[in-house]
């Protein structure tokens, strides 16, 4: 009555099918499959020739392994099976959705690891029809990275090196992707990059994703030299503010900021200012929130002023304005993760890459980005103690039903 494949090895992305064939099935009720003793799905209509089960148990094993499986169904006066011993290969990674588990256009997508450490820095890359929809790092251009899991290093290579002031020594946080860095606004709590390589630069970029607690004109990135400084930070009614005191022979300040309400208080937010060298742009979530249009007055133009324009710039902050004032004005409270900074203008459809992969976490893709039809599958490499990056390896793709 009932016949199964033979036995042999089953290549797992995560959801797999075990195949069976009844013949005179008009007395069967129902069949179970069993996976080590254990049922792991119930198949509750069946008919004559091949029959499927679809079972996620095997992304429990997390390694190779051995499986006894059985195909049991019940007749109303018998008891008929079929089974084996199968090689699970257990794959380096895998995707699987939420509720059903079967790739609804209503469920998030995830990409297993088969082995993860935190004490790792991961990057993931996700791809739709087979181009790249989301990604949580963009290396051209890149000249420092802090993703501030385990350490305050630069890990891409740059040796951008940081110091610590106040109290931030493993001062770590539940970051957007992985870990993130927690700043209390105190008296000296700041980061300070010492002599890094982009500041003669007349355009660039920075990026990061920011979850402010107080609202209080707070910088989370600063330049600054022996008098003149450029400060980017949080203005009145959660603005972006970029400000700027240069050597323009008038000692003003002028003050860039975005529309009220940019920001949200204990809300992450993924923050990007690019200049292009004439005009700064900022970008909240992938979306385009100011230009040279959008400016406090006249008397105080958007012209594309960055890090260069900073007389006898010598070092760069993450956090705070000044690091050596007792005060704790200017200084950010909140959380601070995935701090990127290019030497080249950021374009939209880049600032909607680095969104689109931190909406819910960096190996997670939101159910809202996905549509029935699309073909996805994820990336992934990963870096240890700035050590080089491990190579690229993709999932196996997943089509959306």
């Amino acid at each position: 009555m009932l016949s199964s494949p033979s036995n042999g090895t089953i290549d797992l992305d995560g959801v797999s099918d075990f195949n069976f064939t009844i013949t005179n099935a008009q007395s069967v009720q129902k069949c179970y499959l069993l996976m080590n003793g254990s049922v792991a799905s119930t198949l509750l209509s069946t008919s004559e020739g091949t029959n499927s089960f679809q079972s996620k148990t095997f992304s429990s094993y997390g390694s190779d392994t051995n499986v006894t499986w059985d195909v049991n169904c019940a007749t109303i006066d018998n008891n008929y099976s079929a089974g084996g011993n199968y090689k699970i290969y257990y794959p380096t990674l895998y995707l699987t959705s939420d509720g059903t588990g079967l790739f609804a256009n209503d469920e998030n997508l995830t990409l297993n690891l088969s082995t993860y450490t935190d004490l790792n820095t991961h990057w993931y890359k996700w791809y739709k029809n087979n181009d790249l929809y989301a990604t949580t790092l963009i290396t051209n251009g890149l000249v420092a990275y802090y993703p501030f899991d385990n350490d305050y290093n630069d890990h891409y290579g740059s040796n951008n090196d940081i110091n610590v002031y106040g109290s931030l020594d493993n001062n770590y946080t539940m970051g957007k992707i992985g870990k993130g860095l927690y700043f209390d606004g105190g008296t000296q709590d700041c980061l300070k990059i010492m002599s890094p390589n982009f500041l003669t630069n007349q355009s660039g970029t920075i990026s990061m994703w920011l979850k402010p607690y107080v609202l209080d004109f707070d910088a989370f990135f600063a330049v600054r030299g022996p008098s003149k400084y450029m400060t980017y930070g949080i203005g009145s009614s959660w603005r972006i503010a970029i400000s700027e005191n240069f050597t323009d022979g008038m000692g003003f300040i002028t003050s860039h900021q975005t529309l009220n309400n940019t920001l949200v208080q204990n809300t992450w937010k993924h923050v990007i200012i690019t200049s292009n060298g004439t005009d700064i742009n900022v970008y909240i979530n992938g979306t385009h929130k100011m230009s040279s249009s959008d400016i406090l007055s006249s008397a105080y133009p958007n012209n594309g002023q960055w890090f260069g324009d900073v007389a006898s710039a010598s070092y760069a902050l993450i956090g705070c304005e000044n690091p050596t004032s007792s005060s704790t004005q200017n200084r950010f409270n909140g959380a601070i993760d995935e701090v990127m900074i290019f030497d080249r203008y950021m374009l939209s459809n880049e600032a909607a890459l680095l969104y689109r992969a931190g909406i819910l976490d960096g190996n997670k893709l939101s159910a809202t980005l996905t549509e029935v039809g699309n073909v996805w599958k994820a990336g992934h490499q990963e870096n240890y103690n700035r050590t080089s990056w491990t190579s690229d390896k993709n999932s196996l793709p997943k089509t959306i039903t």
